[in-house]
């Protein structure tokens, strides 16, 4: 009786995992420009602004990385 319990146990936890995966996988697709077609506009607006969050973040960085290599220090 233990086995089987322990058997759906992890029935249920690989049935999550690829959840879970299917959903990194859609959101990575997103995040690329792709499959787009499946979202609305509440959801296509929540990417675009966490996707200029994201751009805003790599520029800032690579300004401090532009000022940091300019310094006459390095």
């Amino acid at each position: 009786m233990m086995g089987s319990k322990l058997m759906k146990y992890y029935q249920q936890e690989a049935s999550k995992l690829r959840r879970q995966i299917r959903d990194i996988q859609n959101l990575n697709r997103h995040i690329l420009g792709e499959s787009l077609g499946s979202l609305n506009f509440k959801e296509l607006k929540n990417l675009e602004s966490r996707l200029e969050k994201g751009i805003s973040r790599v520029r800032s960085k690579k300004v401090q990385s532009l000022t940091l290599h300019q310094s006459p220090y390095h």
